[in-house]
């Protein structure tokens, strides 16, 4: 059986709620291509002459079987080599965007006084990048583009105004703790990804 780490706290963190502004708020405020957190796989046990994500690869030998809005290019394995986490993406009002650049880079840019943010160097970059550093590096392209569409996921619900999201600071703390102590960081990646969208489920 998989681990879990799942709490099912929901509202920690302490923000004001913006009022809403006219011909701000946006039609739909989830990223239209995040139907699953994980977002990319490896193809090589697929059979040859398929190529299902259309990347020109070969599923046969892509390493990274998926697609995600942001991403910028392909390398000779079928691994993006660039993303930009705020493409195609939209958002509930302007904070909701603020928050999720804090999500992505710790920046309160956008954020004041009593929004309560705290440039505390816990945020994804920085998540990301030490978790790349401890696997190996013929393991490291799947594992950022499975890392750039978790981020887009998680961080998108979780910069939501606390009154409707579905994933909090506590809840997002604990994942960065339990990846971070696992010794398989990959699979720990993919256990956190099965919370997030147990979460998103969740009535």
């Amino acid at each position: 059986m998989a681990p879990t780490i799942a709490r099912w706290s929901r509202r920690l963190r302490v923000r004001s709620v913006p009022a809403l502004t006219v011909g701000l708020v946006l039609a739909a405020a989830t990223p239209a291509d995040a139907a699953t957190c994980i977002g990319f796989h490896d193809g090589r046990t697929a059979a040859a002459m398929e190529d299902t994500d259309n990347d020109t690869v070969d599923d046969s030998r892509d390493t990274c079987v998926g697609v995600l809005a942001g991403s910028t290019g392909r390398d000779d394995a079928g691994c993006p080599d660039g993303f930009s986490p705020y493409t195609g993406v939209s958002f509930d009002h302007a904070k909701h965007e603020s928050w999720y650049r804090r999500f992505w880079t710790g920046s309160c840019d956008g954020l004041g006084f009593f929004d309560f943010c705290l440039e505390n160097g816990q945020f994804w970059d920085a998540f990301s990048a030490e978790t790349l550093d401890r696997v190996p590096p013929d393991a490291r392209p799947l594992l950022q583009a499975q890392l750039w569409s978790a981020g887009r996921y998680i961080g998108h619900e979780w910069a939501r105004d606390n009154d409707i999201r579905r994933i909090d600071t506590r809840q997002l703390s604990a994942w960065y703790e339990f990846v971070g102590d696992a010794t398989d960081p990959p699979a720990a990646l993919q256990t956190i990804c099965r919370e997030a969208e147990a979460l998103m489920a969740a009535d």
